[in-house]
C-alpha cells in the first residue's frame, strides 16, 4: 500500500502486513489470510473494506459479509452476516471455493511440532473459535501445512467434529528426496489432522528449478498420484 493509503497497483498479487503482524496475500479472485483471533478478523475485514480493491473482492462484497460497529475494533464490535459468502469454481476442479479462505499459518501455538500436552488451552480455544467463526461466515476452505508447526495437530482436534462434506480441507508438504520419505511425511499429516482424505493438496514451496525437478523426478509426484488413486487426496497443485 502506498503512503497515501491507496490500494496497491499490481493487479496480480498484493501483500499486506497488518499491524497485528500477519501477512495476507491477495491473489487474483481469491483471498488467503490467517484469522488470528476474533478481533483480528474484524480488523482484517474493516481494513479490506476501507482500502483494498482486489478484483471483485472489494468493499461491496466484504460489506455483505461483515457488519462492523462504528468506531470500534474490539471483540464483539460487529457481526458476520451469515449466508452472504460468495463462491467460485476453483480452477479446473468442480469445487466451489469461498472467495475468502482460512489459512492456518498464523493461528497455531508454535512453529515447531508440540506434544499434545504442550498445547495450551488458550491457544487451542483461539484456534477453534477462529474456525467456528470462519465457517459461520461461509469460509469453509481450511488450509494448513506440515511446515506450520503445531497447526495440523491443533486443527485435528476440531476437524473431525465438523460436517466433512461441508468443508474443504487442504494441507501442503514440500518435495522430498524419495517416494518413501514423502509417504512418511504425508502419514504424519493425516494422523495430525485425524482425517481419512484431503480435498486439496499443495506441494509446498516450489520456488526454484531444483525443487520443481525434485517434485517431478524424485518420487513426490509419483507418490501423489498413488494417493489420488487410493482416494486419500483430491486435486493436487502447488
Amino acid at each position: 500500500m502506498g503512503e497515501s493509503g491507496s490500494p496497491p497497483t499490481d493487479p496480480q498479487t498484493h501483500i499486506l502486513t497488518h499491524p497485528c503482524g500477519v501477512n495476507r496475500i491477495f491473489h487474483h479472485d481469491f483471498v488467503l489470510f490467517s484469522l488470528v483471533d476474533i478481533a483480528a478478523q474484524m480488523a482484517v475485514c474493516k481494513l479490506a473494506m476501507n482500502c483494498l480493491q482486489v478484483r471483485w473482492v472489494n468493499a461491496n462484497v466484504l460489506a455483505l459479509l461483515w457488519s462492523p460497529a462504528a468506531d470500534s475494533m474490539g471483540a464483539g464490535a460487529g457481526r458476520w452476516n451469515e449466508g452472504m459468502m460468495k463462491y467460485r469454481r476453483f480452477g479446473k476442479t468442480e469445487i466451489q471455493m469461498p472467495v475468502l479462505t482460512c489459512g492456518g499459518m498464523r493461528y497455531q501455538q508454535s512453529w515447531n511440532d508440540l506434544k499434545p500436552s504442550e498445547v495450551t488451552d488458550d491457544s487451542q480455544s483461539n484456534l477453534e473459535e477462529t474456525i467456528v467463526a470462519a465457517i459461520a461466515a461461509g469460509i469453509n476452505h481450511i488450509e494448513t501445512a506440515r511446515g506450520y508447526g503445531s497447526s495440523e495437530e491443533q486443527l485435528g482436534r476440531i476437524l473431525p467434529s465438523l460436517p466433512r462434506d461441508e468443508i474443504i480441507v487442504q494441507t501442503k508438504i514440500g518435495p522430498n528426496d524419495s517416494e518413501d520419505e514423502f509417504m512418511k511425511v504425508f502419514e504424519t499429516s493425516m494422523n495430525n489432522l485425524k482425517l481419512d482424505r484431503l480435498d486439496l493438496f499443495g506441494v509446498h514451496g516450489i520456488n526454484t528449478h531444483d525443487l520443481l525437478d525434485k517434485t517431478l523426478n524424485c518420487g513426490t509426484l509419483k507418490a501423489l498420484r498413488k494417493l489420488q488413486d487410493q482416494g486419500l487426496i483430491g486435486s493436487v497443485g502447488f
